[in-house]
């Protein structure tokens, strides 16, 4: 039946024949030039012109829905898309195929990513999720893969810079907010910044723990800042609750925890032969004074807040967060454990 399809029109009228006594209309069904189905009627009473007429404005009906389930479940209009949903679906897939289906992306060159996670309203109708959908594009420059998935829209942020700066949780903040939250009103949760494209169906578990420890996230921001409204809620401030939950997977923790700002400092450390790590958590623990931190430490003064400032540019952070702060020393105490810690 493609074979006969008219160049100027997908309509085709089968005469009667032996297997059907009445005319028969035929119309191939393609999305973004894949076919999918035909829709055939089979005219038994009434002139043919008027029914096909009647036939015409149904098949476009058809056509809108197959558009709609498309955009916002099928996801086919990038090969991407396929490969993500197969990792944070734990599909079985060999690291040639995954890398044969990424080539033409940006994903193998990216340094470092991030997967925001927002929730549809299940009363949302399809035509307000696809201009969030839209929206979300923008996010992050464009340097993002807005993808549906369980009724959800992710977000994958990915950079090729290897500034840790890149993909900050200020950035991310302010971003979300700018382009989503404020003209549509949906809140996002996300994952901490993660390295390796493979470790996404982690990092979605990440947005989606940060999304559940949400209550006591937003009664900490009431009590610390007057607004317990956010747009975004990132898993680096909800692992202390996840920590306290029946449901505290060791997996996830060792992940997060190793993916943590001071555990890259660790690393360095360990390297280079310095301890950056432990002056942070004196500075902290003595009330960010300076002057207390150089005489524990055993270095100038100047040297603490060069360190410090230092540390804050690199990572866009700043140690006056409350937030940071209470994370920054539950990393510490997870050192310690490890025996990482000079």
């Amino acid at each position: 039946m493609l074979g006969v399809v008219r160049a100027n029109s997908r309509l085709v009228v089968c005469d009667p024949a032996g297997d059907c006594p009445y005319p028969v209309l035929h119309y191939p069904i393609f999305i973004n030039g894949a076919y999918l189905f035909h829709v055939a009627m089979p005219c038994c009473c009434g002139t043919l012109a008027c029914l096909q007429d009647l036939f015409l404005k149904f098949v476009r009906r058809v056509e809108a829905l197959c558009n709609d389930f498309w955009k916002t479940t099928v996801n086919l209009e990038s090969s991407c898309h396929r490969v993500l949903i197969g990792l944070l679906d734990g599909e079985s897939m060999t690291d040639e195929y995954r890398e044969i289906q990424l080539a033409r992306t940006a994903i193998p060159q990216a340094k470092q990513f991030r997967l925001v996670r927002f929730r549809f309203d299940a009363s949302m109708p399809y035509r307000d999720r696809l201009q969030v959908v839209d929206a979300a594009k923008g996010l992050n420059g464009g340097a993002c893969y807005p993808f549906v998935y369980e009724e959800d829209l992710l977000v994958l942020y990915y950079t090729d810079q290897a500034c840790d700066a890149a993909l900050s949780g200020r950035m991310l903040y302010a971003d979300v907010q700018r382009t989503v939250f404020e003209p549509y009103g949906i809140a996002a949760s996300a994952s901490q910044a993660f390295y390796a494209i493979g470790d996404l169906r982690l990092a979605y578990r990440e947005a989606c723990i940060a999304w559940a420890m949400r209550a006591p996230m937003e009664k900490e921001c009431a009590s610390l800042f007057g607004d317990p409204a956010a747009p975004c809620y990132a898993f680096e401030h909800a692992l202390k609750y996840y920590l306290l939950s029946e449901s505290c997977d060791a997996d996830l923790v060792a992940f997060a925890f190793d993916n943590s700002i001071l555990s890259l400092l660790a690393r360095e450390d360990e390297q280079a032969g310095t301890n950056i790590v432990q002056m942070i958590w004196v500075y902290l623990n003595n009330e960010r004074n300076a002057t207390v931190t150089s005489k524990l430490v055993h270095v100038h003064r100047n040297t603490v807040l060069y360190h410090i400032a230092r540390v804050e540019k690199r990572f866009d952070i700043s140690f006056d967060s409350p937030l940071l702060r209470s994370r920054i020393i539950l990393d510490y105490q997870r050192l310690l454990l490890e025996g990482r810690v000079r």
